[in-house]
């Protein structure tokens, strides 16, 4: 079982001349462990106990036989003593209460009617307001000092040196001069924390300077204004127009000013932290609203909730400024209420996740149900037990008709698709019959003619003589060049409806079986090979060995007859490549030709109709890839190819 840590200890001087009201007071106090009294019935008795140490609080009557309690007090002020001071007394009005706070008390109750009772936490509380006061010297502020009176200047300058050396001040003699050291606008740097001015001023006075700081620059920097001894109705017309706080000039204002001056500056920053947080609300209401969200907070120690107006919205109901926890899962559909609850006991119970996100479903108060994604966090306190969650709830009622509606765009799309694919297919089969029927059609006469020229050279070739069978053997050329363009054109045609089955395809070993295809014209022509390591490649192997084997014989036929021919094939890091040092050809005259169908950049002394490049370039265009060329008249060509997917 862990120990409890008791309390610390308390030591508290009694200041009260009535002994039987002391009597009852320090019975009172006797019953805490925590407290520890000694008694002073006077108040030279009283000042005896504090040479000897500060207390840590001074319980004290307002008025005792040989005076008022001032004294002490300003006594621990000037030492700037971390000693509460609690004023219990029936005398006085509220202008004594008020002097007694602004002397440095930390609190004033009544005598009579008073609950000795709770006089001990009173004392408690007073010495946490104080300790925490007193931890406000641990920040250096620097006072602009605005003083023309030099001697006044210098006593207060050698009174916080000595009592408040975290208050530094910066002293300046006129308003003009401290303005100059002012930012001239709002948002601006500001090396003071705290202004501080006297109201009597050369030139303008305490309340011009004010006024410039306040209307003109419009500048939040507290400001205390020091008044000659009695002039209240400056010091009241300095608040009305914006002094942080004002003190008199009399016996007591250096002991009060360091107190003073820290109020101001912490009051200030009270107020930026406030404006700050209003700001932040407004900013945070507006996201909401923006963003159409209904937001919540739960507090799960007493189970009380908050839900924005939107929340309440999205349920179709007004919002109600009272709500608890168990109302908030009675918004959810009734099927969802029990498993809700339990993934929700799950979640706070059984696992230390701070962030979730879950979708369900609340109920409208027209029955229907509303389906939502609440996101949300779980806060936990050192140990891990949920302290608070919030969050909000996103309405996904105008998503789920979204994704209905592109489900059945989806199914009409692909049922479209589908039609217009078999439509596709049924063309291709008659283009292809077509095709193949007019083949057969071209191609019958073409025999005919082919077959009539070589029964009339066999049978009337003398009659015919060297002139006329030179004609027959150009007709018959012509048939030839007549039956390749059927032949290419048909091969273009099937080019684009050959099935593609994508696998693994040795590319080395494709390039060597179309080179050995190529191995006499190869050898005729007297081509050196270079097949260079290449890598493997994904594709169609019987598709990529139509275009390896077009472009190898592309680059034989344009080496041929060339010094020296020779042929490079390989891969450099991004594209598979065909070199050779053949005749080349000019980029620019075959830009958007090179690659159409019948397109020749050559004259007719090269073999071919213009369609392997064209049937090369679509194949590698079905695997998602791009056949480029690279080449110069006279230095020779380089085609290469990239595969997609």
């Amino acid at each position: 079982m862990s120990e409890v840590t008791p309390p610390p200890l308390l030591r508290v001087l009694l200041l009260d001349g009535h002994l039987a009201d002391a009597a009852l007071t320090r019975e009172a106090l006797a019953r805490e462990p925590d407290l520890r009294v000694e008694s002073a019935t006077t108040l030279a008795e009283a000042e005896a106990r504090l040479v000897q140490g500060d207390p840590d609080v001074l319980l004290t009557e307002l008025k005792l036989a040989d005076g008022s309690v001032h004294g002490p007090i300003l006594a621990l002020r000037r030492r700037m003593a971390a000693t509460a001071v609690v004023v219990r007394s029936d005398i006085g009005d509220a202008q004594d209460v008020l002097a007694l706070l602004r002397l440095g008390a930390d609190d004033y109750l009544r005598k009579r009617g008073t609950n000795l009772a709770a006089l001990p936490a009173a004392l408690r509380q007073a010495h946490a307001r104080r300790m925490q006061g007193s931890r406000r010297h641990d920040r250096l502020l620097d006072v602009l000092y605005v003083e023309s009176d030099a001697m006044d200047a210098d006593l207060t300058q050698r009174h916080l040196a000595r009592h408040a050396m975290h208050l530094r001040l910066h002293h300046v003699n006129r308003a003009d001069d401290a303005l100059s050291r002012l930012p001239s606008g709002p948002g601006q740097p500001c090396a003071y924390d705290v202004v501080l001015t006297d109201y009597q001023l050369p030139g303008d006075n305490g309340l011009e300077l004010l006024h410039a700081v306040r209307e003109t620059r419009r500048l939040d920097i507290p400001v205390v204004l020091l008044t000659g001894q009695g002039n209240h109705a400056v010091a009241a017309q300095a608040l009305r127009d914006g002094a942080t706080d004002y003190l008199a000039k009399d016996d007591n204002h250096l002991a009060l000013l360091p107190l003073t001056l820290e109020n101001a500056f912490h009051r200030a920053a009270s107020a930026r932290e406030h404006a700050r947080l209003l700001a932040s609300e407004q900013r945070l209401a507006l996201i909401l609203q923006g963003s159409n969200d209904g937001a919540w907070d739960i507090d799960l120690r007493t189970r009380q909730a908050y839900a924005s107006a939107r929340w309440w919205a999205m349920i179709g109901h007004k919002p109600q400024p009272q709500l608890q926890m168990a109302q908030m899962v009675d918004a959810l559909v009734p099927e969802e209420r029990e498993p809700m609850a339990a993934w929700l006991d799950t979640l706070l119970q059984q696992t230390r996740d701070e962030r979730f996100e879950v979708e369900c479903h609340l109920s409208h108060a027209d029955g229907r149900p509303v389906p939502i994604v609440a996101r949300g966090v779980v806060l936990r306190d050192d140990q891990g037990a949920p302290m608070r969650m919030a969050g909000t709830n996103t309405d996904l009622t105008a998503w789920r008709r979204i994704e209905h509606e592109m489900r059945e765009l989806a199914a009409s799309l692909e049922l479209r698709v589908q039609a217009r694919t078999d439509e596709l297919a049924q063309a291709n089969k008659e283009l292809e019959a077509y095709a193949e029927s007019i083949s057969s059609d071209l191609r019958a006469p073409l025999h005919a003619i082919d077959g009539l020229a070589q029964v009339l050279s066999r049978e009337h070739g003398t009659a015919l003589g060297g002139p006329g069978l030179h004609l027959l053997t150009l007709m018959r050329g012509s048939v030839y060049r007549a039956e390749g363009l059927i032949r290419d054109l048909l091969s273009f045609a099937r080019s684009a409806r050959e099935p593609l089955t994508r696998g693994h395809v040795p590319m080395g070993a494709v390039v060597r079986h179309c080179v050995s295809e190529r191995a006499t014209a190869i050898a005729e022509h007297g081509i050196t090979i270079q097949i260079d390591p290449m890598p493997n490649a994904r594709g169609d192997v019987g598709l990529l060995r139509q275009v390896m084997a077009q472009l190898i014989g592309n680059a034989i036929k344009f080496s041929a007859g060339r010094p020296e021919p020779h042929i490079q094939i390989g891969h450099d890091g991004q594209a598979w490549f065909v070199r050779d040092n053949g005749v080349g050809f000019d980029m620019a005259a075959a830009e958007g030709r090179l690659f159409k169908l019948f397109s020749r950049l050559h004259s007719a002394n090269y073999p071919g109709n213009g369609v392997g490049l064209a049937i090369a370039a679509r194949l590698i265009e079905r695997h998602g890839g791009t056949l480029v060329a690279r080449s110069a008249p006279e230095l020779g060509s380089t085609f290469a190819f990239t595969l997609g997917g």
